[in-house]
């Protein structure tokens, strides 16, 4: 079975508090997500989240912490999918949409739209609650 890393970022924006999501193309149709996407395999997990970020809205974000793990297994696909999900605040960049065939908006919005939108985490306003993220810990190549 194959492991596939997914990663998203849980940003609030500092003045609003609202929470950065993208409106993702699935055909002819869409879902709400937070920013996020595929781990390369030359790339560390928060290497591709501030990758995934930067790809997907414009800006260029420090990961935090981890919010949730979450995963599913596809049998058919002999995929095993992990999902981790970040916090992490914008140190700099600008909202650009830069993956139109991908993205088709980014959106700020309130934490319960966002907690409606993503019934596969916990609330929005529960992970924000967390008092301290785990650490994320690399410990390099050996």
């Amino acid at each position: 079975m194959k492991i596939i890393h997914v990663v998203y970022t849980l940003i609030q924006h500092p003045e609003t508090g609202h929470i950065l999501m993208v409106k993702n193309r699935r055909g002819d149709s869409f879902d709400y997500s937070l920013p996020g996407g595929g781990v390369e395999s030359s790339e560390t997990l928060q290497q591709g989240a501030i990758r995934e970020v930067e790809e997907e809205t414009g800006y260029i974000i420090k990961p935090t912490g981890i919010l949730a793990i979450n995963e599913k297994i596809l049998p058919e696909k002999k995929e095993h999918l992990l999902f981790i999900t970040f916090h992490g605040s914008i140190i700099g960049g600008k909202e650009t949409l830069t993956r139109p065939d991908e993205i088709l908006a980014i959106e700020w919005v309130e934490t319960s739209i966002a907690s409606e939108r993503m019934p596969y985490l916990p609330s929005v306003e529960a992970l924000l609650r967390q008092q301290l993220p785990a650490p994320y810990l690399y410990e390099g190549e050996r």
